[in-house]
């Protein structure tokens, strides 16, 4: 869902497996849709399992955000998703928020 401010919010949970992580790189694409600069946060806070093709899916988003100048952010991730992010040393690639944005949509 895209705000007023050009930000777009996803939220994810259950398990980012091959079916899991195939749903979120179409939903990320179709989000950022070529809009300029755009600001993508993925509410990760109840995934409760990911793997290396969530993982995949991730980097793939932030690949895309990063050639739109944009800005990705992982919004509390799980445990699940520090645990990987921190094995592969991907924790200091992302952006990791502990809590929403203040303009995010409470609905």
């Amino acid at each position: 869902m895209r705000d007023s401010t050009g930000r777009t919010s996803l939220v994810v949970s259950g398990e980012v497996d091959m079916s899991g992580s195939a749903e979120l790189r179409a939903a990320g694409s179709a989000a950022l849709g070529g809009a300029g600069h755009p600001r993508l946060e993925i509410d990760l806070s109840a995934v409760s399992f990911i793997d290396s093709t969530g993982l995949g899916a991730l980097i793939h988003l932030r690949n895309l955000t990063n050639e739109q100048t944009g800005t990705l952010l992982l919004v509390e991730p799980s445990e699940a998703v520090l645990r990987l992010l921190a094995l592969t040393r991907l924790d200091d690639v992302f952006t990791i928020s502990a809590k929403p944005s203040p303009h995010a949509d409470p609905h």
